[in-house]
């Protein structure tokens, strides 16, 4: 078995197998986390052909202000979020 080094800010780290840390016993130990919840909303939307509105942009040539989008759901209508 050939064990593979990664040189990480001036430290050597001992890479593990794939097989050893793909294993789905090993997977199954794993938390979902918010990019988890993200990603999985995101697959949906695109899913369901949502559509996003732009209602306001105010925001000035160094980026500070605020914007306000409508996000439309086919099942539920219009979310909006500021």
């Amino acid at each position: 078995m050939m064990v593979r080094t990664q040189v990480f800010r001036n430290f050597r780290l001992k890479l593990r197998p794939p097989k050893q840390v793909m294993g789905l016993s090993r997977m199954g130990a794993s938390h979902q986390t918010r990019l988890s919840f993200i990603r999985s909303l995101i697959r949906r939307m695109a899913r369901e052909n949502w559509r996003f509105e732009q209602l306001r942009f105010d925001v000035d040539k160094n980026g500070y202000g605020f914007s306000v989008y409508a996000a439309h759901a086919p099942k539920h209508g219009a979310v909006r979020r500021m």
